[in-house]
This record gives structure tokens, sequence and C-alpha cells, in this order.
């Protein structure tokens, strides 16, 4: 088992990457110092995991209620968030229980928010079974819901007590979550290690997330409440955000925001921001991990839907493009300039 520790200034904790972790969740549980918990799962995760979670509680004695919802981006909605709530108190848990957020990026974001304002607060964990959550979602207290009009507009900063990334949980993603989950490994080798293609292309799973972890928790250690280089972590995603929008959600967030990181190299070209050669190796690897690469889309709409990011300001959209392979740079550009680069 590895271990990688984040510190941030609104709370420590670390993040446990092994196998078999599932099973010994109850111990776990014990050892932070809880005796009740509500699993927040959805009914895809609940039919692969459910029944091994709550074992694993019941064999310690730890007492649990479970809140399912719907698999799918789509649960991210005020409606869910409210049934969540509901269920927290349907089974009385306070403020010295716990929530289990079990599952992907969907289930952490909304079971993490729900933690963080329901009686104003209470800790939660993190058990990510996708490998997009194993790398990124999990890791930095980001959680939030989407509304209509745009992804994780509502949210806050929360940290999880822990995070238990169990690599079997892996072995049951299909090809298409795999090459997701992947985009955002490529991500963290395109703005800070180059490096880390290599390992890629090594196909070491415990090791591409335990480097990724790390390189995240840096970014968190540093950039706690995303006021400065954290905003780099944002790379292929103020426009992947605004094509998920467009797909109608047809296409998961990893599969956009690779077409969002090979469309900003591409751009940054055009800019003289990025060196050249650098959306050729972005390509490259996007085709070697069977993602899409092309825009879809009319510019103008992307475009659109980026000036209502959170990452917007008067004079400009703070866009994350790279001077090459292993180094991004925050650009502040006007949305027509945005649009003139992508066409």
């Amino acid at each position: 088992m590895s271990k990688v520790s984040v510190k941030a200034v609104n709370g420590n904790y670390d993040i446990l990457i092994g196998k078999d972790l599932i099973y010994a969740l109850g111990k776990i549980v014990l050892e932070l110092g809880f005796k009740k918990a509500a699993i927040v799962t959805d009914n895809t995760v609940d039919s692969l995991y459910g029944s091994a979670v709550e074992k694993s509680l019941s064999n310690s004695n730890v007492s649990y209620a479970k809140i399912v919802i719907p698999a799918g981006e789509q649960s991210k909605s005020e409606k869910e968030l409210f049934n969540i709530y509901n269920g927290l108190v349907d089974n009385g848990i306070n403020r010295n229980d716990l929530i289990i957020a079990v599952g992907g990026g969907v289930v952490g974001d909304i079971a993490g928010f729900a933690a963080s304002t329901y009686m104003r607060g209470i800790a939660f964990m993190q058990i990510p079974t996708t490998l997009l959550a194993q790398v990124d979602s999990s890791v930095g207290g980001k959680v939030a819901i989407d509304l209509p009009t745009g992804k994780n507009l509502v949210g806050s900063f929360y940290q999880p007590v822990l995070v238990v990334a169990d690599m079997d949980t892996l072995d049951t993603l299909d090809t298409r979550q795999r090459s997701a989950g992947m985009s955002e490994v490529l991500k963290y080798a395109c703005i800070a290690d180059e490096k880390l293609i290599r390992i890629i292309e090594s196909k070491d799973m415990e090791r591409i997330v335990k480097r990724c972890c790390e390189i995240k928790a840096d970014y968190v250690n540093e950039d706690p409440f995303d006021k400065g280089r954290r905003t780099e972590l944002n790379f292929g995603h103020t426009i992947g955000h605004a094509i998920e929008v467009l797909s109608d959600y047809s296409l998961l967030h990893g599969e956009a925001v690779a077409i969002g990181m090979y469309a900003m190299a591409r751009a940054g070209e055009k800019l003289n921001i990025t060196q050249e050669g650098t959306s050729a190796e972005i390509l490259r690897m996007l085709k070697y991990l069977g993602l899409k690469f092309e825009l879809e889309f009319d510019a103008k709409d992307v475009v659109a839907l980026m000036t209502r990011d959170k990452k917007v300001t008067s004079d400009g959209i703070n866009v994350v493009m790279l001077e090459k392979i292993g180094k991004a740079v925050i650009v502040k550009l006007r949305p027509e300039k945005i649009l003139e680069a992508l066409k």
C-alpha cells in the first residue's frame, strides 16, 4: 500500500492507494473515531461494491445507512442533493457521524457538498471507484453540484478526512471509462511532469495513481482555495466543461477534457504561447489512449459557454495553456481572442 499526504490549511489528510482496501473499510472508519456512517453511492457502484462496503462496516460493528442516487452527471443536481439531505435526516445522521462517498466524481462531488453543508458540516471520506476520481476529483476538497447552465457552479472547498483508492475497483471499468480517466492523467503530464508520459506507457496503474496524487497534493498544499497556481489543474477544463454541456453530457468528463486539452494546445501554438509540436505530442497520446480529440461543436457556442465559467473576470477569461509539455501557464484572454484561436 502507498500513502500520499495532503496538507491544506482547511484540513490535512492521507490518500491510501492499494488493493483490498474496501474490505478493511470498517477498521479504517473505527480508527478515524467514527461509529456510525452514511454510505452515499449510485446504483451502478452499489451493485458492484455495495455489499462489500456494508459487510466491512458490519464486521467492525459500525452502524450505517445507505443512500443511493442514479448514476450519471444528471444526478449532480439540486433534486438529488436534497434527497441526500433527507436521507441523512431520516437515518439520524448527525455531526458526530461520517459520510462515505463510494463512487466516481459525481458521487464524490455531491456527497462532499452535502457533507460540507449538512448541519453546517460533517466529516466525509472519499472512496473513488473510477480512475478519474482516484487521480483527480477525490483529492483537493472541491465539492459541488451543477446548474442547468453549467458544471460545478454551486460548491465549496471542503476536505475529506481520508481518501481510499482501492486499485481493485479499476478492474470493473470498461474501456471508455478507463480512457476517460487516463485523460486526467495526461493532464498532469502536460502541466507538471513530462516524465509521467513514460509512466503512462508503462501501464503500471498503482504507480500512475500515486504520481498523479502526489502532483495534485503539491498543488493543493500550495494553493488550497484555487486562487493561484492550482488553476493550472484546469488545463482543458474550461473548454471541456462547455463541451460537456453542449453534448448534453453524452461525453464523459475525461473525454471532454481530452478534446479541450488538444484544442487549447493548438490555440496556444497559434498565439505563440505554446511550443510548436506540443499539440502533436498531445494528439499522439490521445490516440494511444483511445480518446477523441476533434472539436465537433461550433466554436461560437463553446466560447459563449466558457464566458459563464467561474474563471471569468470583467477583463477576460483565465485560461490554462502550455508553454510546453510539463509546463503550464495561466493566460487572460478576451473571448473574441479565444474564438479566433479556436477556429
